[in-house]
This record gives C-alpha cells, sequence and structure tokens, in this order.
C-alpha cells in the first residue's frame, strides 16, 4: 500500500456549482417527470432535462442536516440528473476515485466548518479547504472503494429484493381482502366466480357473505408507553435503546437514547415486531433493528388471536386514512389515538381464511425480515471498516 498523506479538498476534485440551476416548484410543476433533481440531500422532484451525466458527489451546502448529520452529508450521483443551488457538486481530478472520496468524505466531521444557527451553511471556499488524509495511490483508492461498495450494493440489492417481496404480499393482500377474491372452498377466487355478497350499511360497500364488520382493536393490541427519560439506567447498569420514530427509519445510530432494562417485558420490542408510529410522522413497519424499548409515540402491535401477516396489513391498508384525519384535524402536530382505532372500521372473515393467506404471505414477510437484518450488519460491517482503512489501520491486499 502506497503512503497516507495530508492534503485539502481543493487539490482532489473539480467542482461545478456554476452549472447548478434552481427551479421553483411552480416551474417544476408541469414538466414530465424524467430526470431526478437533487437538493441538499436527496431526490426533491424529477424534471424533464439534465444538467450532469456521470458519476459525481453532491455534498449538502446548507439544511439542518449539516449539524444533526442524521443523514449523509455527501451522497455519490451516477447517471444524468439536475441539482438546484442546495448542493455543492463535485467529481474527482485524474489523481484520484470518485467512490473513494465519497467514502473519505462520509468521515469528515464539518461541524468546524459551517456557519450560521438559523440557517446552517457550508460554503464553498470552507468546504475546499477541508484537509483530509488519503492514499496517494490511486490503486489503493481503488481497491478501498471496491470493497466498501460492494457492501454498499448488496445492502441496495436486498432493498430492490424487498422492494419487491413487499409489492408481492401486499398484492396477496389485496387479491384476498380487499378485491375478496380470496381462494374459496373449491379454489376458485370467491368474489370473480359469483361468491355470494351483501351490502354492509358501516361500510358502504359490500363484502362477502359472512363476513363482520370490526374495528382494529378487536383484532390486535396497542400498546405503548411512558417518556425515556424517567428510565434512564443507572452508572454500569445494563441498558436497551430507545425506539423513536427517528429509528423506526433510520435503525439504531450513535444519537440513540438509552433506558433501564429494569422494565416491563410487553414494552421490550424485538426484530419482527410490528410498531404503529402514531405521533407526527405516521408509519407502520416490521422492526428489525435489534432489541430495543418502546417509546410512547409508538405503537407496539401485537395479537392473541390473529397472526401478524393479517394484522399488519389491516393497520397498513387502513393507514392512508390515518393519515387522511391526522392532516384535517392537525394544527401543529397530528396523532392517532386508541380512539381512533376503536373508531375504525375493518372486514372480518372467518378465521381458517387468515389463516390459508398467512400460510402464503408470512414467509414472505420473514424473508423481508432476514434480508433487513442482513443489511443492518452489512452497513455495521461497512461503518466498522470505514474509518480504518482510511486511516490504514487496515489495508487491502
Amino acid at each position: 500500500m502506497g503512503k497516507i498523506v495530508k492534503k485539502k479538498i481543493r487539490s482532489l476534485v473539480d467542482i461545478f456549482n456554476n452549472i447548478r440551476i434552481p427551479l421553483s416548484s411552480k416551474q417544476r410543476e408541469n414538466l414530465a417527470k424524467i430526470y431526478p433533481y437533487y437538493g441538499a440531500q436527496n431526490i426533491v422532484d424529477y424534471v424533464d432535462n439534465f444538467l450532469f451525466d456521470g458519476e459525481y458527489i453532491l455534498i449538502a451546502e446548507d439544511g439542518e442536516n449539516l449539524k444533526s448529520n442524521n443523514q449523509n452529508i455527501c451522497n455519490l450521483v451516477n447517471g444524468k440528473f439536475w441539482v438546484n443551488n442546495h448542493a455543492h457538486i463535485i467529481q474527482w481530478n485524474e489523481y484520484n476515485v470518485t467512490k473513494y472520496l465519497f467514502y473519505s468524505f462520509n468521515t469528515i466531521k464539518f461541524e468546524p466548518y459551517i456557519t450560521g444557527s438559523a440557517q446552517p451553511k457550508l460554503n464553498k471556499e470552507n468546504l475546499l479547504n477541508i484537509e483530509v488524509f488519503v492514499h496517494d495511490d490511486k490503486k489503493d483508492q481503488q481497491k478501498i472503494a471496491s470493497i466498501l461498495s460492494d457492501l454498499d450494493f448488496k445492502i441496495e440489492l436486498n432493498n430492490n429484493i424487498n422492494t419487491e417481496l413487499e409489492a408481492m404480499a401486499k398484492t396477496l393482500y389485496d387479491y384476498w381482502f380487499v378485491q375478496f377474491d380470496f381462494s374459496d372452498t373449491n379454489g376458485n377466487p370467491y368474489k370473480t366466480s359469483g361468491g355470494e355478497m351483501v351490502w354492509s350499511d358501516e361500510l358502504k360497500r359490500e363484502v362477502p357473505m359472512g363476513w363482520e364488520v370490526w374495528t382494529l382493536l378487536d383484532i390486535a393490541i396497542f400498546t405503548n408507553w411512558l417518556a425515556c427519560q424517567k428510565h434512564r439506567p443507572n452508572e454500569n447498569e445494563s441498558y436497551y435503546r430507545v425506539i423513536k420514530i427517528r429509528e423506526m427509519g433510520e435503525w439504531f445510530t450513535e444519537n440513540s437514547e438509552f433506558v433501564s432494562t429494569q422494565i416491563p417485558k410487553k414494552i421490550i420490542v424485538n426484530n419482527g415486531d410490528v410498531l404503529f408510529s402514531w405521533s407526527a410522522t405516521l408509519d407502520v413497519k416490521i422492526w428489525t433493528g435489534g432489541i430495543g424499548w418502546l417509546n410512547q409515540h409508538i405503537f407496539k402491535v401485537t395479537s392473541n388471536d390473529y397472526p401478524r401477516s393479517y394484522y399488519y396489513f389491516e393497520l397498513l391498508n387502513y393507514l392512508q386514512h390515518f393519515k387522511m384525519m391526522a392532516e384535517l384535524r392537525k394544527t401543529t402536530m397530528g396523532h392517532i389515538t386508541k380512539e381512533h382505532l376503536q373508531q375504525s372500521r375493518i372486514t372480518i372473515p372467518d378465521i381458517e381464511i387468515i389463516k390459508k393467506s398467512h400460510a402464503i404471505i408470512d414467509p414472505i414477510l420473514n424473508k423481508i425480515t432476514i434480508n433487513l437484518e442482513e443489511n443492518q450488519k452489512l452497513a455495521e460491517l461497512r461503518d466498522w471498516l470505514l474509518p480504518m482503512l482510511m486511516n490504514g489501520q487496515v489495508v487491502v491486499e
């Protein structure tokens, strides 16, 4: 391996901020949605043309994430795309590898270079004057980038597989419990093959003969807890990490809070549990981030009588209705209470139909969980390797 040297970012890259063009939401309104339109962090829209074609690094120029660092400040982008004026756009020079620089730059602590309090900003000069340690041999950079990008590729592949699996499971659920074409006693789709339907005044629609109308509370138990501040661990005491709304989207991070393990078992969350964030960000997910403690803004959803695949999709299917309710009544922060769960109305078939669907759908959900658990391990391995590869503690032969 070659030497590791200290250089300013300006000596490693070319910068193309002068090509960026911001487009207002009004300007984008009637454009064909073809090419990604990037802001400070991610894609914010799609437009009918592109400014860049190739592999580039986008670095947030402003925004809250510059301080919180809840997401990567640097993002690798490839292909045809448009960028507004909230992200610096850079590309390697002839002596460096873009993917290597992308991983290297994501180890930078940007806080000392950020100006502004109300609106944090990383200006161009501050960015280009940041000093970083880099491998001076381009072949070494390529080897390191290859290892890290292979891990990211596997994570992305698992995510793509899960997207297909989730769509498959949702399609099966809809086919059985929304379109009512579950398999009848002769193995035929019930409604399509002429199964008897009756009108439901509560639902204002036809449902299969014999199906009842209940609430979400009739099929599942919704458990939540108190604020974690009341249950901090003592010094040297074992602890659980707290699952807040942020963790539902990102798993546990270094910013996750801790609580004592001396808490009721019913609020401990394990992989495979269904979680419903009922405040502000309404979401339903199967948790895969490891053992944790339930925050007061999230319900842990369980059932003594119905399988997970059924109550998970019934809740997920009802989520759009809850979001509409929250939006209509929101003044500062929308939220769903157990009263709203009691007011919900869903169709309930015979338990044997539910068991048949569970036998088909649950293996798909289990595969999704396995992929997500693998992704977490891969991400942990990548994040553990990254600084050691960059500082030379680990070398690639």
